[in-house]
């Protein structure tokens, strides 16, 4: 028990990360060789796109379809890129997704090396945040083993390599503040801002949502301990990094379309999650009727314009997904009681889903695909005793619910003790709140603007950026429970 407890309280050497990343990589590795390379597990209900990108990038040198011309604007670059070299070793013309299966394993197994490295800037922005090597310690160490980590670097997804650069970002971006309280300046804060805008332009070259983040992220900047002047500086060059490493996609759509945008993605979110279900409704149909009828005036507007354009002789595209905005939009405007309350269930979902749900889609033969609804209760009663799954998944199914208790009590009770109370005491006694307050208060805007957006359609894996600050956050108040803060209460060791 001493020898565990200075190891907690140890600081990192070289030696304690090399074996951090080594246990990382183990499991990972097990998980992907023993399980999931076989029967295509890897294969989710996204990987098809991935490989079609990757293919193309291959075999046409871009993102364009060679039978009827079009052009890809739905996904973006960054891991079809990723992919590219390890289909460059593999000869096949052939599209199908099944024949490039030595390309995709060997794309994983590089993967997961890069993955192994994720409790490492875990570790090191669990100790910037809490300033306690106990809990920096316990989150990576919890990080090797958490299941959503551990999938997450086995699929044949964006989410593995996209949070690594994720958890980069938000490292680079918390060194870069200066937290009421703290006098001295931060030495390269520019350098290092700038260090967190091209690692979040990394990620959203995976996933669009690094737009929103971006903004966001600069808008935050607002409540550290700076003066106004330098604050709008660190703002303005943040968002003009970030949106220089992201600009050659816009350029490239710009050029196609006419139109400046990113990803339409969430145009066909809006199409297909959120506005059929208002529609069901207010004409009490069938969600699958719903939602083939709004994509078929989708698919209508959409040849109108490409004849048109075509009898213009032009060469400009049309994205369906920008035509999706406009005919599921105002569904949502219309009626912005129920959009709202649509949004915040998958939200919620989000927050509370089980990362053990995809084992139960593995023994369900549902991997491969996203059903147009689903229900919570649902989910987590399959995973805990409906669906008949080995007993190996009801232990890690288990083990997860109960880790996910601790999690939100550890959450909430957080969230009253080093929030509400300690201003509360802070305003009666007029003293300064303690660290640990600033920590929460720069934190929980990440976690719910990057929830937030989960609207469209929720599920664990996409809280998955933020997983390690709600971690963090959750160990905080526990260890505060536990009596692990020091008698002046202001440093938790």
């Amino acid at each position: 028990m001493t020898n565990i407890k200075s190891y907690f309280s140890a600081q990192p050497t070289r030696k304690k990360l090399f074996v951090l990343f080594i246990a990382a990589f183990i499991v990972r590795s097990s998980v992907f060789f023993f399980y999931i390379q076989h029967k295509e597990r890897y294969k989710q209900a996204d990987s098809t796109d991935y490989h079609n990108c990757a293919y193309l990038m291959r075999y046409f040198h871009g993102l364009q379809r060679p039978d009827n011309k079009e052009i890809i604007f739905w996904r973006t670059p960054g891991y079809p890129a990723f992919l590219l070299p390890f289909y460059y070793l593999h000869e096949n013309q052939d599209p199908d997704f099944s024949l490039f299966t030595p390309a995709q394993k060997a794309a994983l197994w590089a993967q997961i090396i890069l993955c192994s490295f994720v409790p490492l800037i875990i570790f090191f922005l669990a100790l910037l945040l809490s300033a306690s090597y106990a809990i920096a310690w316990l989150t990576a160490w919890i990080s090797v083993i958490h299941i959503g980590f551990v999938l997450s670097a086995t699929y044949l997804l964006t989410d593995g390599l996209a949070s690594l650069f994720f958890y980069l970002f938000l490292l680079l971006y918390y060194r870069s503040w200066r937290v009421w309280g703290e006098s001295k300046p931060i030495k390269k804060a520019g350098l290092i801002l700038s260090g967190a805008a091209l690692s979040l332009g990394a990620y959203t070259w995976m996933r669009p949502m690094g737009i929103f983040v971006a903004v966001f992220s600069a808008l935050l900047l607002i409540i550290s301990n700076d003066k106004v002047t330098i604050k709008l500086k660190k703002m303005m060059l943040f968002l003009i990094v970030f949106f220089a490493s992201v600009s050659p996609w816009y350029i490239r759509n710009y050029h196609y379309t006419g139109k400046v945008f990113f990803c339409p993605m969430s145009g066909g979110i809006l199409q297909a999650f959120c506005a059929p279900k208002i529609i069901r409704r207010i004409h009490d149909v069938p969600l699958e009727q719903a939602t083939r009828a709004l994509y078929a005036q989708v698919i209508q507007q959409a040849e109108s314009e490409e004849g048109i354009l075509k009898a213009m002789g032009s060469d400009v595209q049309v994205s369906k997904h920008l035509i999706c905005v406009d005919f599921a939009l105002p569904w949502l405007l219309k009626h912005p009681f129920y959009a709202f309350y649509d949004w915040m269930v998958q939200v919620f979902k989000t927050l509370f889903d089980l990362y053990s749900s995809q084992l139960v889609a593995f023994v369900t033969n549902s991997h491969t695909f996203d059903p147009i609804e689903e229900f919570l209760t649902v989910k987590i009663s399959s995973c805990l005793y409906a669906t008949p799954i080995p007993v190996w998944m009801r232990i890690i199914s288990w083990t997860e619910f109960f880790f996910l208790l601790l999690l939100w009590v550890g959450l909430c009770g957080g969230l009253w003790l080093f929030v509400f109370r300690e201003f509360y005491l802070a305003y009666c006694s007029k003293k300064k709140v303690s660290p640990a307050t600033y920590t929460w208060i720069k934190t929980m805007p990440m976690i719910g603007a990057v929830t937030f957006m989960t609207g469209g359609f929720g599920y664990a894996r996409l809280r998955l950026p933020v997983e390690p600050l709600m971690i963090i956050l959750a160990l905080m108040f526990w260890f505060y429970v536990l009596g692990k803060k020091q008698k002046n209460g202001e440093k938790l060791v």
